[in-house]
């Protein structure tokens, strides 16, 4: 954010600054006075004007992306109130949030909780609109996964299909996959990078922990698989080492987890270009659930897709999904 645009949030926000305030050397003290601002002013312009609230300060900060926030301190009996409210306002700023279609694509976010209604209302309104992509937000923030999982197929079966489909926030790989199955094509997270910083590495079959003492006397590199310049030099042991003692395990964690992200992403996507993609899905479930314990919402939600995964449960797992289809289908348990 340049200074001009620094001082329009301020003015926004019924504040002021000076440029000494803002300038290169002071500008903890800027963002922090904009913080508290924030915090302290976003209940009550969201309740005056809630769409004042957020194109202005989208306008701003030259968004891409448009929705309308809720203030994460209000009580949760208030949010059925303020939930509708959001969407009406991220429905109503797309039209004048951005005047620049040549420069900016505007997606427009798809609100409504994990109420499948008001999700449907959004989605309505936001393709009335026309914008070059839409985003899935709300999710990743601790809800079920079985709730995760259907807001997002609900989401994915109303979009259009010659639209880009993006799920904010997503970035497990497991979640990536399953919901790429349902039709979602873009995806945002800093777990990568985040995990890194913990001492964990992604592997295809799940998580390694190189913090753990077990990883002190291990030769072999993170993945045998994988061909990233960390993998090919680094052995666990010495990244056990660094991760407890030096930011330069972290480093090399990060930069072996982005690898690993992006490869993901060429295969899942080469899969689809080659149309081998329920392949692909069953290959990866493998290799992460070889015991054949795949999660019941993840079953689910590739049944919803038309994808077969038998091959990677095991009888009794497959046993217990079959039998819990059928009392679904008979109406002797919630679909919920």
């Amino acid at each position: 954010m340049g200074l001009l645009e620094a001082e329009t949030v301020l003015s926004i926000l019924g504040g002021s600054t000076s440029q000494s305030e803002i300038g290169c050397t002071v500008h903890f003290k800027f963002w922090k006075r904009l913080d508290q601002l924030l915090i302290s002013c976003s209940s009550l312009l969201l309740k005056i004007h809630p769409v004042l609230h957020v194109s202005l300060l989208k306008k701003a900060i030259t968004s891409d992306v448009v929705e309308g926030s809720l203030p994460q301190e209000l009580e949760l009996d208030l949010q059925d109130q303020f939930v509708p409210q959001s969407i009406q306002a991220t429905c109503s700023i797309t039209g004048h949030a951005h005047r620049r279609p040549n420069e900016q694509n505007l997606f427009g976010i798809v609100q409504g909780g994990l109420d499948p209604v008001l999700r449907d209302i959004c989605v309505r309104g936001l393709m009335d609109r026309n914008l070059p992509g839409y985003a899935i937000g709300g999710l990743a923030g601790g809800e079920d996964k079985d709730s995760f999982w259907r807001v997002v197929a609900q989401c994915t079966a109303a979009l259009p299909e010659d639209k880009p489909r993006y799920v904010m926030g997503v970035g497990y790989p497991l979640d990536i996959v399953v919901c790429s199955a349902l039709g979602a094509d873009m995806y945002d997270c800093v777990y990568p990078t985040r995990t890194a910083r913990f001492g964990t590495a992604l592997v295809p079959e799940g998580v390694l922990k190189l913090k753990h003492n077990a990883m002190a006397n291990d030769t072999c590199p993170i993945d045998p698989t994988c061909g990233c310049m960390v993998c090919k030099n680094y052995t666990r042991a010495y990244i056990h080492c660094l991760v407890t003692k030096d930011a330069m395990g972290s480093q090399l964690l990060s930069y072996h987890n982005l690898y690993y992200m992006m490869k993901l992403s060429r295969d899942l996507h080469s899969s689809i270009v080659e149309e081998r993609f329920p392949e692909f899905v069953c290959d990866f479930l493998q290799k992460m659930f070889p015991k054949g314990d795949v999660p019941e919402w993840v079953c689910n939600a590739m049944e919803v897709a038309g994808i077969d995964i038998s091959s990677c449960c095991s009888p009794f797992h497959q046993v217990r999904q079959v039998a819990g289809m059928d009392l679904l289908k008979a109406g002797l348990i919630d679909q919920d």
